[in-house]
């Protein structure tokens, strides 16, 4: 049965209100063609086959001349619903400068963070406060956070440029104009006096109070989730700037809380993802966890539409264990991610089979861990045979994953002294992608942003 799904596109204006925009392709994975947006109206209605009532409508393709997606979270978790889907468009030179702005201050932030550390650091050296082994060791903690900072900066400064000023409240606009002028304490100052965890919280219990009250549940319910989703979206403004600032303590927090506070899959995820950016294996453990019950509960409705979520989750608690020398539980949980690739390939091989070699380089890596050769050697050739494939039909998405997988069996081949199989990968892996440099062994598709709320 085919569904019309009506859709509407609208041009980002900052702080004003969105206009629609016509002459917007849009196409997503199950649907058989592309449409584009009406003038002036921006309506567009996707032709979609084979799918129900809130299932995920895979991948979208958007095209506009000098337009990017400015909601590209949202547009990703699209799925099929009553109401319109929203597709916002801007302009893609103005989003990448004031991207390219976020980077500078989140850097500036990152080096006087680091700074200031070593500074405490290097005043309790001189008074011999500390023994030669735990200063290094404290060195080497505040070096390998600046690093970490560096390397995340381009997606936190990406999440922050992507807050939508239309719709969270003055005072979250006016932080974020302060954070992008480069006040950046005061910034934070601000978000935090909003408190939009707590405005969540208080939100929540009306919500609850309201389903008691049932001559008063249907506006007292309406108001609270109005209130919560305008929270939400202060929240996620104050998350951002947290973590361009640096501060990832807090951001964890802020996270962990409104994860707890909402107890849906979508927090939950976000919250487990960062906690596994930030190495705390435990907290990310516990919150993958929590979204694995609530796909398992998904999953009996409509197993086609969740597996592939429940294989990304199965696959980060793979990565988690393996970190964490759990090696027995890591091959269980990337067999799981595998068979559910597996199959998941079989019906839909062009949206599944970059995440199905992501499963075989990563079980690969763990048998190499293990000194399973042999085994590593197998899961290696077979992510390598689909990505030579997919490479061919699209070499700009996957010809870096290639050249990861290149670069991976060559150091097996290192290791295990075959060294002029190993120098044939390294050639390869060079003729794949010359930009291409990454010597170590490099685990794929860490994670896979998906929501469902239940």
């Amino acid at each position: 049965m085919a569904i019309d799904q009506l859709g509407i596109a609208y041009r980002y204006n900052g702080k004003k209100q969105r206009s629609a925009i016509g002459g917007v392709y849009v196409k997503v994975a199950t649907s058989p063609n592309g449409v584009v947006s009406n003038e002036p109206n921006g309506q567009f209605v996707l032709k979609l086959k084979g799918l129900g009532m809130g299932d995920p409508m895979g991948l979208a393709t958007v095209t506009k001349k000098g337009m990017m997606v400015f909601n590209k979270e949202e547009v990703d978790r699209w799925s099929v619903q009553k109401k319109p889907l929203v597709l916002i468009v801007c302009d893609a030179n103005e989003f990448q400068k004031q991207k390219d702005r976020l980077i500078t201050i989140g850097r500036n932030q990152a080096e006087k963070r680091y700074k200031l550390k070593l500074a405490k650091l290097e005043a309790q050296n001189a008074k011999k406060q500390l023994s030669l082994d735990l200063y290094n060791a404290k060195l080497d903690s505040i070096e390998k956070e600046k690093s970490n900072a560096l390397s995340h900066m381009d997606e936190y400064a990406d999440l922050f440029a992507r807050i939508d000023e239309s719709e969270i409240d003055t005072i979250a606009q006016k932080a974020v104009d302060l954070f992008k002028q480069g006040y950046i304490d005061e910034a934070i100052i601000l978000f935090k006096k909003n408190d939009p965890i707590a405005k969540i919280k208080k939100s929540v219990r009306i919500r609850e109070q309201a389903k008691e009250m049932r001559q008063l549940a249907d506006s007292a319910d309406a108001l609270a989730q109005q209130d919560i989703d305008e929270n939400i979206k202060n929240a996620k403004a104050y998350i951002a700037a947290l973590k361009l600032k640096n501060d990832w303590e807090e951001a964890g927090r802020v996270l962990k809380e409104l994860a707890d506070a909402l107890g849906t899959y979508e927090v939950m995820w976000d919250y487990a993802d960062f906690a596994l950016q930030q190495n705390q294996y435990a907290e990310a453990e516990s919150y993958y966890n929590l979204c694995k019950d609530k796909i398992a509960i998904l999953e009996k409705t409509n197993p086609e539409a969740y597996e592939s979520r429940l294989a990304t989750i199965c696959n980060n608690l793979g990565l988690i264990y393996s970190d964490t020398q759990q090696f027995n539980e890591s091959e269980k949980m990337h067999k799981a991610a595998l068979e559910i690739r597996k199959r998941l390939a079989e019906t839909n091989p062009q949206a599944c089979e970059p995440d199905l070699a992501g499963s075989y380089n990563n079980l690969a890596l763990l048998f190499n861990d293990t000194q399973r050769y042999t085994e590593s050697e197998k899961m290696y050739k077979a992510a390598l045979e689909i990505l030579k494939r997919l490479a061919v039909a699209n070499p700009q998405a996957n010809e870096p994953d290639l050249a990861n997988i290149y670069n991976n069996l060559a150091n097996l081949y290192s290791d295990t002294q075959r060294l002029q199989r190993a120098n044939r990968c390294t050639r390869l892996r060079c003729k794949s992608v010359s930009a291409w440099s990454n010597p170590t062994l490099k685990p794929m598709n860490l994670t896979w942003p998906s929501v469902t709320t239940i």
